[in-house]
């Protein structure tokens, strides 16, 4: 599974929704959300958010974004 750096969609909330992967310095768009979960760092006590998405082009990544507080 590859893991990527994502842009958001930043509606009144922040950091709402992937839009774009960001790969080895270029953006992909993302067509497709298809699972959120939310899971505790255990070596630095934060909450991840981490969204699995299909691309434009048809692969499947995880974006992994740290919770704000």
């Amino acid at each position: 599974m590859v893991r990527a750096k994502g842009e958001f969609y930043s509606g009144y909330k922040s950091g709402e929704t992937p839009r774009m992967a960001i790969i080895e310095g270029r953006k992909i768009a993302v067509t497709e959300v298809i699972r959120r979960t939310r899971a505790l760092d255990p070596r630095t006590g934060k909450i991840k958010d981490i969204y699995r998405c299909r691309l434009v082009d048809g692969r499947v990544i995880d974006i992994i974004e740290e919770s704000q507080p």
